[in-house]
């Protein structure tokens, strides 16, 4: 069985509190059942009976979910936030499971859907030494990103909310 991380702020997501409560299970559904790489083959049926909250419409489900996923072709959807979710920044991450996935992704022609690129090793080398003067936080995974989440990262109900109550 596959283990996946979940994340526990996507309560405060408004894309996701406006689902209806069975697209909400949908959901979750795809994001434990897609493959390594976040492409899910589309089986409703086996949804709905896994799920138990009634037959899903494939148009509906399109209307619903057309802000988080990316149709291939007609029977594979791709999930994009998935694998920088799951992995990370994919051109830095060398784990065996990131670099299976970016074969997956190249081969279903889905990768350059990614924000950032897959890039070539090439360019990886080039950039190496630009990394160089960074001072990583994490120096057993070379992490150089923010230490934590800042109010830039926050969603703007949230940052409305925090307004109106004089904490910002």
């Amino acid at each position: 069985m596959a283990k996946r991380f979940t994340d526990s702020r996507k309560f405060q997501d408004p894309w996701y509190r406006k689902l209806p409560p069975n697209y909400k299970l949908l959901w979750d559904y795809l994001l434990c059942t897609c493959n390594h790489a976040g492409i899910w083959k589309i089986d409703l049926e086996m949804a709905s009976f896994c799920i138990g909250a009634g037959d899903y419409d494939l148009a509906e489900c399109l209307t619903k979910l057309k802000e988080r996923i990316i149709p291939i072709g007609e029977e594979k959807w791709f999930i994009p936030k998935y694998i920088t979710f799951q992995y990370g920044d994919i051109n830095t991450n060398q784990s065996k499971a990131c670099l299976s996935a970016i074969g997956v992704m190249k081969k279903e022609r889905v990768i350059e859907l990614l924000p950032n690129s897959y890039e070539s090793i090439k360019d990886k080398d080039k950039d190496k030494d630009k990394n160089k003067n960074k001072n990583p936080i994490n120096t057993k995974y070379n992490y150089t990103g923010p230490a934590s989440y800042g109010p830039r990262d926050m969603p703007d109900s949230v940052k409305e909310i925090l307004k109106a109550k004089g904490l910002r």
